[in-house]
């Protein structure tokens, strides 16, 4: 991957983290929202996208897992708490 296709992925991860509010919406809707966006992506890298944030925030990106299409959701302010030495 490419230092600009790193960044066009960075920067599409922040929007995406923008797009997740406290009530849960499926990857297809947060597709929705990018596209609107102007980001050209699959459902499947919005999912991809989802879970490496979860993994990486997971006290702040929370799936609903308990039923398809999953929910996702954020937990507080994820980038007012981030800090460099996490």
């Amino acid at each position: 991957m490419s230092a600009t296709e790193s960044l066009k992925s960075v920067i599409r991860m922040l929007e995406l983290m923008r797009c997740l509010g406290r009530f849960d919406k499926t990857a297809s809707q947060l597709l929705e929202k990018l596209e609107a966006l102007g980001f050209d992506v699959s459902k499947r890298t919005v999912e991809r996208d989802l879970k490496a944030l979860a993994e990486a925030f997971p006290a702040h990106i929370l799936c609903n897992d308990k039923s398809q299409p999953y929910g996702w959701r954020k937990a507080g302010d994820i980038l007012s708490s981030m800090s460099l030495s996490d």
